[in-house]
């Protein structure tokens, strides 16, 4: 039985926080943005002329500063991936024997039946406060909420199969399609890995390569995405593999090495987009660059399980609060933000209303969704213990003489028959006078 790592609870309920920070940002959003930043920075880097900077617009320029760590939001996304990879791994490297359908069903009732609650919270958002769309409102969100719901896009989602647009409802659901699909089929990755463990390093980028360029050419469904997304999981299963020698690496470094770590990793996982790293100049999509955020996340992750300082921090009772509802945050903000947005939109505080109501809607989806389901998923899996025959007196089948034996050996050896042991073992057990 595997230990839990509570760090990695907070560290995922920060992920989740900054996700429903970096939504929120999203509003402010110009409609027309693809392609501005790169065109901006080989100006700035390449020509020297600073001016291009004030098309960007304040809240794109806070999005490109340091600060962007607290709310970046895919980033956040492919951490939980990696995370999925570490975790899913623990149990599965060490066991004997593959349990698949305990697995499965504890995995089902861990995210996809809280997913099912809040696909319900979603369409009845879609359905009650939808106007069908906000012309002031930028494109990210007039995705979502902006048809009439349909039977038939209900039925997509419930069931994650085909292509069908995965924004109607709730932006963040899809990532929930590949933590279900690769969830399937990740035990026998497992197995594979242990078989040729050496695959655990060599995998990884190359699936996030080959998923990034086929999703970009062929999007059917998130298919091919799902490829890339199996290269964050393989990347958390070698961290759970190695991680002990990673710690020890860790703790070997100097002061001023560790910081240089920590940096870099934060750089790494911060500005893992094409209009940081070289990828811009080489006209490289975004998608490539998923692969500098998943080192970086992957960094972030070890550091937080050698770190003395970071499991500090990570044990703070705010954040294990947010890890625990991490789940149930992820799945609701959406809707929560596209509702206030409908309602409120333009209203003095707008960002504390969200942040408070999202914060409680979440809290009581874990409790009265997540949480159940969890526990239900658990109560499925446990061993029912062996229903006692009764035998009829009178049809007892006879004891075999090796069972008579066995039995009787027993007792003497407790001192049941003290007149079959024999003078020697009474002698031995008479107390001497004094």
């Amino acid at each position: 039985m595997t230990r839990r790592l509570e760090q990695l609870d907070s560290l995922r309920g920060l992920a989740a926080f900054s996700v429903v920070i970096w939504h929120w940002i999203y509003l402010s959003l110009p409609t027309c943005l693809p392609g501005r930043e790169p065109a901006v920075l080989r100006s700035v880097l390449l020509q020297h002329d600073l001016s291009p900077l004030a098309t960007l617009g304040g809240v794109r320029l806070l999005t490109m500063s340091p600060l962007r760590i607290l709310f970046a939001g895919r980033e956040a996304v492919i951490l939980f991936f990696v995370l999925s990879g570490f975790v899913l791994s623990l149990p599965l490297w060490e066991a004997r024997r593959l349990d698949y359908a305990p697995f499965l069903i504890k995995r089902v009732f861990r995210i996809y039946v809280p997913y099912l609650g809040a696909l319900i919270l979603a369409v009845a958002g879609n359905v009650f406060l939808s106007t069908g769309g906000l012309p002031d409102m930028n494109q990210w969100f007039n995705a979502s909420w902006r048809t009439p719901v349909q039977l038939a896009d209900v039925l997509a989602h419930v069931t994650l199969i085909g292509v069908f647009n995965d924004n109607q409802f709730n932006p963040a659901f899809w990532s929930l399609i590949h933590e279900m699909r690769i969830s399937i089929a990740y035990p026998l990755v497992v197995l594979m890995l242990r078989r040729w463990p050496r695959a655990l390093w060599l995998l990884p980028v190359p699936l996030m390569a080959l998923g990034g360029f086929l999703h970009s050419r062929y999007p059917w469904g998130r298919l091919c995405e799902s490829i890339e997304v199996l290269g964050f999981f393989v990347a958390g299963t070698a961290l759970a593999r190695y991680q002990d020698r990673i710690a020890a690496l860790y703790h070997g470094w100097s002061s001023s090495r560790k910081t240089l770590a920590i940096a870099l990793f934060a750089g790494l996982y911060t500005y893992g987009w094409s209009w940081v790293f070289p990828a811009w100049m080489l006209d490289l999509g975004t998608k490539y660059q998923d692969i500098f955020i998943c080192l970086g996340a992957t960094g972030i992750l070890g550091l937080s399980l050698a770190s003395a300082s970071l499991y500090r921090i990570l044990m703070n009772p705010a954040a294990r609060y947010l890890g625990k509802i991490s789940y149930s945050l992820y799945l609701t903000h959406a809707t929560v933000l596209l509702g206030l947005t409908y309602l409120l939109r333009g209203t003095p505080g707008f960002f504390w209303i969200y942040t408070a109501l999202t914060l409680v809607v979440a809290s009581a989806f874990w409790k009265l969704v997540e949480d159940p389901a969890i526990q239900a998923g658990r109560r499925l899996t446990l061993r029912e213990p062996r229903e006692r025959v009764h035998v009829d007196p009178e049809r007892r089948p006879l004891p075999r003489f090796g069972e008579i034996a066995r039995v009787f050996a027993k007792g003497a050896s407790r001192g049941a028959y003290p007149g079959l042991r024999g003078p020697d073992a009474t002698a031995r057990e008479t107390p001497r006078s004094g």
